[in-house]
């Protein structure tokens, strides 16, 4: 495994390049050695046959050069992992690149309709029609046609925007040698300005694949949003368990990468192993439909529609760091609410201290179920040991919450034990919760006598537990 990866990666200038990164700077280093050639051999020709056609496009592969070179530059740039400075990588290198080589496609452009408008007007210069200046042609035509698709293909598989705006620009050096071509053969045929027409068709073709790429790249520059990545991101989420809504969604390009940064608003009930879980599932669900996304989540907990209030009481609770249980809640007269439960405090805390946590969440819950609630506490010394605890995930999780279910199954009183935590306490022994559903008609007597016999077999049936609290919902 470790002579695979080195022999899939090697650095260069000290960055680490990948496959891909390879693949990348390997085809811009063909592209380098391509245009060196075929701007020597149309100088050479465009000076010996005086041809403004053929000179136009020495200078366009002089361009290709350096654009190729800096291509090659920012696929070596764009490898390098994320530092300090640059949190997000170097991937916008390449788009730095495309802007660049853009400018000199417009300069060359320019430089070429000043020429070009010379000789048709002002300047007389004649044009020598030979077998090499066709040669030379139809050879740089061949060259960009097999360099274009090697890159093209390059740059699909790689998402690199640097060797995508390379291979736009030797597939239009195509459209553009066949103009001169089509040049010279008028010259050879007795109309000289042809050549000059010729020149300014290149010039035409130069500035319009510019402006294309021109615009394409400073999209990225400046973080305009990849045209329907965001209706796709949002689609990917609509079957994601836990998911309230998608409050919103950003995208923008980093170099090869889309990145996806998401505001979800979630059920706040949701405890942090269901939370981790659901960010899981939606990475994957987003990535399957944008395989080149970063995803960045944030949450914003919120009441489901559903929420009951046992289940929004216990939610306040949370909020303020406090271990509640044994939740009542009943409609009293003249419409109001009464709710009870006990608050689990240190034991160590004096009679004025726990009162004020008592206080507070009295408090709390008026503030958001409104005045018209009666609220009684019950403060439930618990040693403080009990509060110092760490939660049991993975397969242990599975395995006591199957023997839960055994254990229960007996109880035919109880149904459906859900919402259960297990946290491991820190001075030994584990503590279990769960609910329960219960017929509605049922005596809370009976209720209460088959919760402490679920509580007594989880004790004596689950190996290291020590504390269990069951708390009876209503089924529906």
């Amino acid at each position: 495994m470790k002579q695979e990866k080195e022999h899939n990666e090697e650095t260069v200038d000290g960055t680490l390049l990948s496959g891909q990164h390879k693949k990348k700077a390997a085809a811009a280093l063909a592209s380098v050695v391509a245009s060196v050639g075929l701007t020597v051999m149309k100088f050479i020709v465009g000076l010996l046959t005086g041809s403004m056609g053929i000179l136009s496009e020495a200078v366009h592969s002089l361009l290709d050069f350096f654009a190729a070179g800096l291509t090659l530059i920012a696929v070596r740039m764009s490898a390098k992992p994320v530092d300090d400075q640059h949190h997000f990588g170097y991937g916008k290198w390449e788009s730095v690149a495309a802007l660049v080589e853009t400018g000199l496609l417009f300069l060359t452009s320019l430089w070429v309709i000043r020429e070009s408008i010379d000789r048709l007007f002002f300047t007389s210069v004649p044009v020598q029609v030979t077998w090499y200046a066709f040669a030379v042609i139809v050879v740089s035509i061949v060259v960009d046609f097999f360099r274009a698709r090697a890159l093209f293909a390059v740059a699909k598989e790689t998402k690199s925007q640097a060797l995508e705006a390379d291979a736009l620009h030797f597939s239009t050096d195509i459209l553009s040698s066949l103009v001169v071509l089509i040049g010279l053969v008028f010259v050879s045929f007795g109309y000289p300005h042809a050549d000059a027409i010729a020149a300014l068709g290149v010039a035409g073709f130069v500035m319009r694949v510019g402006y294309q790429l021109g615009k394409r790249t400073l999209s990225v520059l400046i973080d305009t949003a990849p045209e329907g990545v965001t209706d796709r991101v949002r689609f990917a989420l609509t079957n994601v368990a836990g998911i309230v809504r998608v409050a919103r969604v950003r995208v923008r390009h980093t170099g090869p990468s889309v990145l996806v940064d998401v505001l979800l608003e979630v059920d706040r009930s949701l405890h942090a192993e269901a939370l981790h879980l659901l960010n899981v599932a939606a990475e994957r669900a987003i990535r399957l439909e944008v395989p080149e996304a970063d995803v960045i989540l944030h949450h914003r907990p919120v009441a489901r529609s559903s929420e009951s209030l046992v289940e929004r009481i216990h939610a306040i609770a949370g909020r303020k760091g406090l271990l509640i249980h044994d939740v009542l809640v009943d409609e009293g007269e003249n419409g109001k609410r009464n709710v009870s439960f006990d608050i689990a405090v240190p034991d160590s805390l004096s009679v004025g201290e726990s009162s004020v946590i008592a206080s507070r969440m009295e408090d709390a819950l008026r503030e958001e179920l409104g005045e018209g609630v009666v609220v009684v506490t019950h403060i439930d010394p618990v040693s403080a040991s009990l509060l110092q605890s760490v939660a049991v995930e993975g397969s242990e999780l599975d395995t006591i919450t199957a023997q839960i279910f055994s254990l229960a199954r007996p109880i035919t009183t109880l149904r459906d034990p859900h919402d259960i935590a297990v946290r491991r306490i820190t001075t030994g022994g584990v503590f279990v919760s769960l609910h329960a559903y219960a017929d509605p008609e049922l005596s809370l007597r009976k209720a209460h006598a088959d919760a402490e016999l679920l509580e007594m077999e989880i004790r004596r049936g689950v190996e290291g537990v020590e504390y269990v609290k069951i708390h009876i919902e209503p089924s529906l």
